[in-house]
Order: C-alpha cells, then structure tokens, then sequence
C-alpha cells in the first residue's frame, strides 16, 4: 500500500476547508484552507513537515488576524444613541414660543414634544426652525437656525 505525498495531503485538506467554508457563515475556516494551501505549496517544494506545519501556522494566524481587522473595519456599525442624545444635531419646530427670559418653551423632533431653551438667551417665536445642540437638565438647547 503506498502512501499520499505530503502536498497532495495538504493539498485536499485546504480544498475540503475552503469547501467547508461554503456551509459557514464566519469566513474563519477559510482561513486555514489557505492556510493549508501554503503548507501545500511548501510540500510540493519538498520542506520537511516541520516547516509545513510553520507555513500552516504563520499564513493561517497571518488571515485570522488580517481577515478580522478587514472585517471590523467593514462591518463597523454607527454608534446608535439612545434616549435624548439621539435628538442632538436635528432640526426641529417651535411649538410653543421660547422668551428672551429664558423660560422653556416647547419644540417638536420627531413627532415628539421637547421642553427646550434659548441657548444663547434669545426670544424664538413659534413656528421657527431651530437646531438642536444639547440637552441641559430636562431641556434640549436650541438656536435659530441660520
């Protein structure tokens, strides 16, 4: 009975993962099939199996860790905010007009009533467009929109 060379070995091993890799969703397994698509090459060119199993290990830690840096920077995700940090930065409308005194009136972002305050100490009538840039307390901080 004869034995498979070491390259064909590596070889299927690498087809079979990269195979494997169709029925997964994580890209991980892909990794070691190129892996051991380098071990291949290495045995193919007649390296002792020490130097396979190196070439296995360096080339499929070398795509675990270059695969999943490429992935986080891909797949990065916006910050969600939550809560009223999630209105700062919008536009919305005076509902109920804000005094030059600095007593809250009302504004309306997304459907939803907001007490908020001049933050530059300013009278806005209502029906006036203003930004949203900050919450102080219980009450958004808005300006007139420019």
């Amino acid at each position: 009975m004869s034995t498979i060379p070491a390259w064909l070995f590596w070889l299927g091993l690498s087809a079979t993962l990269i195979v494997g890799e169709i029925f997964t969703a994580t890209f991980f397994i892909f990794c070691f099939g190129v892996g051991a698509l380098a071990a291949s090459a290495t045995a193919w060119l007649g390296a002792e199996t020490l130097y396979q199993w190196a070439a296995f290990f360096v080339v499929s830690s070398a795509m675990v860790f270059f695969s999943r840096r490429l992935a986080c920077a891909y797949c990065k995700e916006p910050e969600r905010k939550a809560g009223v940090d999630r209105v700062i930065g919008m536009r919305a409308r005076v509902s109920e007009e804000i005094t030059s005194d600095n007593s809250p009136g009302t504004v309306q972002v997304m459907r939803e009533d907001w007490r908020a305050i001049s933050e530059d100490g300013a009278a806005i009538s209502r029906g006036e467009t203003v930004l949203i840039t900050g919450v102080s307390g219980t009450h958004l901080l808005v300006r007139r929109e420019q």
